[in-house]
């Protein structure tokens, strides 16, 4: 296609839509008077404008530039606050899990004498002179 026909047919789209200025309006109208192709492409223009029977939006590029935005920054927000809750709970629960599984060690120690201490599994042991021994407080049956 030739640029003078490109022209020819923006024009008349132009025209269909009432777009034109009144100079653009007359020459449309001359071709369609003296060029048969012309007309037809104005018949077939005007065929599918109607088939479609919609209004042409106007989109504003700029203002859905900025929605995005605030959707994504939105969902980025909301995707920290999740993070930071688990981060929270999974804190939490470990120090409870360390806080009820803590061991408090006792120490008993001798000083000049020997001593016999009995331990909470019910053994016996003999501390020598100026030692000590450390042990868990729930110290349980048969452990070491």
């Amino acid at each position: 296609m030739s640029e003078d026909t490109i022209n020819k047919e923006e024009l008349l789209i132009h025209y269909i839509l009432g777009e034109c200025n009144e100079t653009q309006s007359k020459e449309v109208e001359y071709w369609l008077e003296t060029d048969i192709a012309y007309s037809k492409l104005h018949n077939d223009y005007k065929k599918i404008f109607s088939a479609t029977n919609e209004d042409f939006i106007e989109f504003d590029v700029e203002k859905a530039k900025i929605n995005f935005d605030k959707q994504t920054t939105v969902k980025e927000r909301s995707i920290v606050k999740i993070m930071l809750s688990a981060a929270a709970i999974l804190a939490l629960v470990i120090t409870t899990i360390f806080y009820l599984n803590r061991v408090e060690i006792k120490t008993v120690a001798s000083d000049k004498l020997v001593q016999e201490i009995k331990l909470p599994d019910n053994s016996s042991i003999s501390l020598n002179r100026y030692t000590e021994i450390r042990y868990a407080d729930n110290f349980k049956d048969n452990s070491i």
